[in-house]
């Protein structure tokens, strides 16, 4: 329904951001803290990113589509 749909759109619009805002992060610290060759070092940020984005927008989707009524 359109209750769902405006959720998922906000969750993942959320999500999205998080995502942006997490790669530079990301990129310093698995190039600094880490001795991965550049291939594994791409591969470990592409997995990195895409469980933190599923992450985030299953958590906020949880939480935007909570049933607020009340007995």
């Amino acid at each position: 329904d359109e209750w769902r749909q405006t959720n998922m759109a906000r969750a993942s619009r959320a999500a999205l951001i998080a995502v942006l805002v997490a790669q530079t992060p990301l990129a310093w610290m698995f190039g600094f803290l880490t001795r991965l060759p550049p291939p594994r070092l791409a591969f470990a940020m592409a997995i990195s990113t895409i469980t933190l984005g599923l992450a985030t927008l299953i958590a906020l989707f949880l939480f935007f589509d909570r049933d607020f009524e009340r007995d």
